[in-house]
């Protein structure tokens, strides 16, 4: 049985109707993944901040999660990046992973489902 692979790439996301003037967090399948996200026109690390219309433009970038100069070949790093849906989901919650009641306890979310093909 064949695996599907995909290739390390930049995601970039554009939500509209948000909270204006609000922090929010972005999280894959759940999880928080801050360290991989930024939003246009700021650095890797600073709070992700709608404007006053509440808009907000983040890259996510998305791998293997392996370093690059981690002793591993380069097929543990494709080996780990399995085709399939990634739920994302941008939310004014601040914690390592989502409640499953997250829609309704969030001030405001946007959530998207990404299907990424083999390469």
């Amino acid at each position: 049985m064949k695996t599907a692979l995909l290739k390390e790439r930049d995601y970039i996301f554009d939500a509209y109707g948000l909270k204006p003037y609000t922090i929010y967090y972005l999280y894959v399948n759940n999880t928080q993944i801050s360290s991989r996200t930024k939003q246009f026109g700021k650095k890797l690390g600073q709070p992700l901040v709608t404007n006053e219309n509440g808009q907000l433009k983040v890259v996510f970038y998305i791998d293997s999660y392996i370093p690059s100069n981690s002793t591993k070949s380069s097929s543990a790093k494709f080996s780990s990046l399995r085709a399939g849906p990634l739920e994302i989901v941008l939310s004014t919650i601040n914690q390592a992973n989502l409640p499953e009641n997250y829609a309704d306890s969030a001030g405001s979310i946007a959530k998207t489902t990404l299907f990424l093909n083999k390469v």
